[in-house]
């Protein structure tokens, strides 16, 4: 008796199930699955980006900057970091434009091109306000320069 009450609850369910749609959509996803999966694993990984200063301006109080990244032959997702990391996300394609002022502008903007299989970057460093150093040694040879020579300056004019 438990039996048949039970295969006429599984019974009622199914049909209730099925005229929701249920079946279909489990149908549906068991097909687009592998076929996430092939397209995933046919992608290639994504190769090292390259940044392109494509204009810096700098006024009085203000650096413009014009900033591509690009990846060749992919179609890829790119986000862009600052100082204070990544940008608002109406700024995140290959493109960024920032104007910004001495007192707020970042040491170096980062661009990261990822796809599902992988993510790269290239960073691009600021030696002072608007004046580009193009790697990490460049910066940091930079910023020991502006503090080493007014020390030693000073040491040697005692």
């Amino acid at each position: 008796m438990a039996l048949g009450c039970l295969q006429h609850s599984c019974e009622a369910l199914r049909s209730n199930l099925y005229s929701r749609g249920w079946e279909r959509h489990l149908a549906v996803k068991q097909l687009l699955l592998p076929l996430l999966l092939l397209v995933t694993s046919i992608q290639d990984p994504v190769p090292k980006p390259q940044i392109k200063i494509e204009k810096t301006e700098e006024t009085e109080n203000n650096c413009y900057l014009k900033l591509s990244c690009k990846v060749l032959d992919q179609s890829v997702n790119y986000t862009w970091y600052g100082d204070s990391g990544p940008f608002p996300k109406g700024l995140q394609n290959s493109v960024l434009e920032v104007t910004s002022t001495k007192q707020n502008y970042s040491k170096f903007y980062t661009c990261q091109a990822s796809n599902p299989v992988s993510s790269k970057n290239d960073t691009l460093y600021f030696a002072s306000f608007c004046t580009l150093a193009r790697s990490s040694g460049v910066a940091w040879i930079t910023t020991w320069l502006e503090v080493m020579v007014p020390t030693v300056l000073g040491i040697l004019l005692i």
